[in-house]
């Protein structure tokens, strides 16, 4: 399927599509890959504007691959999660090799589409369907150099075999009169070259592109008879299609949808299903109320810390750090006996320099500032603006010895 458009529209056309593919399908039935490495754009833009793809469960790696979410914004990146697809197809087709033309020509070798018409009882049940997990691998613009667009180009033409299908996004000026679909269709093809392997393709119109033409594609197959030389039917969209508005949501919005999905766990394989929570969790946490403290007054810091000094457990000094509220109490990690390291990770603006500010001042309530030295390194969140400034405010800790930005 390929998506074609201007960039702003065609974004939240795109973030519809994975939203609802995500609602409606499990973790363990859908994995979503995206590759978001057209140099045309910059990387800061690109991952800005993937950044709610991350909390989705359907991109964490569930098939081996050398990786943490199944997000590629570079082209080592690229290549890395095209090869794991080429290697999965290379497992399960059993394709044979195409017969050449009366010329000796070697046609390209594509996959057989079953039509939109076939009856449901016939869908994935035949010796060739695929009935397994499937993956949607969303390539936006140019996926980078020569080998890996060979790759995805390949995955468009042969990946439904093995349950894998891509999602091509091309930005374009919307079809209008003085941009005929046709026109519109080789600009989507020249700004992401996998566009002209979709079989279908979706194309945004109008003045402010809020509608959506939806057409098959011809494959330039052979019109008449075996030589496919001047009967060849040419690429491209072929008839008038279906007219329909555009579905969008707002970056906002899918950054919601997909927190809330975010927690989500399915069935493990072996049928033991995971722990549920028998209460909810809370709607707000004050790191007050989880030290157990009123008020944060000298008596107060000085009782907990006079405890501390008197637990036989942590000879030498206590670090214990508050992370938050969970459903039957405070959550923590004791990096003394649970450590010695703790990882906080997240996408920009999801609070983690606000969860660090926590863990300095949970670590400061839990032990005096002679039995605790707490070195702070702030290296910001790689933007010019506000670059070490995050945990300054740190500094009045007297457990901070060192600050640097």
């Amino acid at each position: 399927m390929g998506l074609a458009g201007p960039r702003e529209r065609l974004a939240g056309l795109t973030r519809a599509v994975l939203a609802q593919l995500a609602a409606l399908h499990s973790p363990d039935d859908l994995e979503l890959v995206l590759i978001s490495a057209d140099r045309a754009r910059p990387v800061a833009q690109r991952t800005a504007e993937w950044a709610w793809l991350g909390w989705l469960p359907h991109v964490r790696p569930g098939h081996g691959q050398d990786c943490r979410l199944l997000l590629a914004y570079d082209p080592e990146q690229a290549a890395a999660r095209a090869e794991e697809l080429l290697r999965r197809l290379a497992d399960l087709s059993q394709a044979p090799a195409p017969r050449p033309w009366a010329d000796g020509t070697v046609p390209v070798q594509r996959s057989a589409r079953r039509p939109s018409r076939t009856a449901e009882g016939e869908r994935g049940g035949g010796a060739g369907g695929f009935t397994g997990p499937r993956t949607v691998v969303v390539v936006d613009g140019d996926p980078g150099g020569p080998e890996v667009r060979e790759a995805v180009a390949r995955l468009a033409l042969e990946g439904p075999r093995a349950g894998i299908h891509v999602v091509c996004l091309a930005e374009t000026a919307a079809a209008s009169p003085a941009s005929p679909v046709t026109e519109t269709y080789e600009a989507a093809c020249a700004a992401s070259p996998t566009f002209r392997e979709c079989g279908a393709v979706a194309l945004l119109s109008g003045d402010v592109a809020t509608a959506l033409r939806l057409l098959r594609v011809a494959r330039g197959g052979v019109a008449t008879g075996a030589d496919p030389g001047p009967d060849r039917v040419p690429d491209g969209p072929v008839g008038h299609g279906t007219v329909a508005t555009v579905d969008a949501v707002s970056p906002a919005w899918a950054e919601r949808f997909a927190r809330a999905l975010a927690p989500l766990r399915t069935e493990t394989g072996t049928g033991e299903r995971h722990t549920r929570l028998s209460v909810p969790l809370p709607q707000a946490a004050r790191l007050l109320d989880e030290l157990g403290l009123a008020r944060a007054t000298p008596a107060s810091l000085m009782a907990r810390w006079a405890d501390a000094a008197d637990d036989p457990r942590s000879v030498g000094g206590r670090a214990c750090a508050v992370l938050g509220a969970g459903a039957r109490g405070p959550v923590g990690a004791d990096l003394g006996t649970e450590g010695p390291h703790l990882l906080i990770e997240g996408p920009p603006g999801s609070g983690r320099t606000e969860l660090l500010r926590a863990v300095v001042a949970s670590l400061a309530a839990a032990e005096r500032p002679d039995r605790l030295g707490i070195v702070l390194i702030d290296g910001g969140d790689g933007t010019a603006a506000g670059a070490g400034e995050g945990l300054r405010v740190c500094t009045d800790v007297p457990h901070v010895t060192t600050h640097l930005a």
